[in-house]
This record gives structure tokens, sequence and C-alpha cells, in this order.
């Protein structure tokens, strides 16, 4: 079963060197000890999803900053909606256009299921 993600999730991308933490804008609503739950509009580069240490794509290796361009997370929740979007869950994948998946690694607050 995968989880609801919150802001302060920690993410990693395949081809970063380090993880990075989650920032949430898409809603400010639906909260969990007052840290917002994510939905799959939290997906623009450096507002949501920040650095991922150096990108081992090419050498020498460039900071690793997310090119998702416009598109959402992938695989969101197809029953929980927060301010009418899907929620983020764990098994949700963001692509980045330089080649690497982003994923969600530890979802910030835990035992909160998200089908």
């Amino acid at each position: 079963m995968s989880e609801l993600v919150f802001s302060g999730a920690i993410m990693r991308c395949q081809l970063g060197t380090t993880p990075s933490r989650l920032i949430v804008t898409s809603n400010q609503v639906v909260t969990m000890t007052g840290v917002p739950a994510a939905t799959v509009m939290d997906n623009q580069p450096i507002d949501n999803v920040p650095t991922f240490g150096s990108c081992q794509r090419s050498a020498p290796p460039p900071l690793c900053v997310p090119v998702t361009s416009s598109s959402p997370w992938k695989l969101g929740s197809t029953t929980l909606v927060i301010e009418g979007k899907p929620a983020l869950n764990t098994l949700c994948k963001l692509i980045c256009t330089q080649g690497g998946e982003i994923s969600i690694v530890e979802p910030g607050q835990s035992g909160v299921n998200a089908p």
C-alpha cells in the first residue's frame, strides 16, 4: 500500500548524488500536525523539487537541477483528491527531461495510506 506524501518528504533522483526534500506549495489546507500534504502538481523545479547535488549524466557533473517541464508526478492517487488535484503518494514518479527519474524515499509523515 502506498502512503500519502507531505512537505519535507525525502526524494531521490536516480542521476543525482544527494537526496532532496519536497516543498509543498499546491495545498495549505490538508495537513497532518501542521505539515501540508502534497499533490501531483508539486512538480516545479526549485520551488517544489530542489537540486539533487551533482548530476551524473555528464562529466564533469553539473549541478543536478531537475527539469520537469510542466508534467505532473505520474501515478498519483486515484481515490484521494486534495483541492481538486490527485494526492501524491509514495508510488509516484517524476520524470526529468535530463534522463533521471525522481521518486519518494520517505513520505514526510508515516502511517497515512493513500490508495
